[in-house]
């Protein structure tokens, strides 16, 4: 199964899968939750959850692939990411955390992990 917000070729598609139906449902709950903080509920419809094969048949017009399975080593690249992220943001005073500061600390933690 997959989990799908919003509909491929949008700026704000993502997936996440191949995985179980309980999983994907966590996912999908656990990341419009953190979307609705910043995006607009448009940009969060629909939400999804399909077949393996509904989603690898999707393609692009040039033929690629919308949904490409991520591997295990990019999952854990990016959950050391995301952890050093909120480290950095959570780091600052109070008054210096705004979306500005949440975007300088993704810079520089992706610069830390690629070093």
């Amino acid at each position: 199964m997959f989990a799908t917000i919003n509909i491929p070729g949008s700026f704000h598609f993502e997936y996440y899968g191949p995985a179980s139906r309980s999983e994907c449902a966590a996912w999908l709950s656990k990341r419009v939750a953190r979307l609705e903080q910043t995006q607009q509920i448009t940009s969060l419809l629909p939400q999804r959850i399909v077949s393996n094969r509904e989603a690898e048949s999707w393609r692009y017009r040039d033929g690629s692939p919308v949904v490409r399975p991520e591997s295990k080593a990019f999952d854990d690249l990016y959950e050391q990411f995301a952890r050093r992220r909120d480290e950095i943001f959570q780091a600052l005073p109070a008054e210096q955390q705004d979306y500005d500061a949440y975007l300088r600390s993704e810079d520089q933690a992706a610069r830390e992990l690629l070093r």
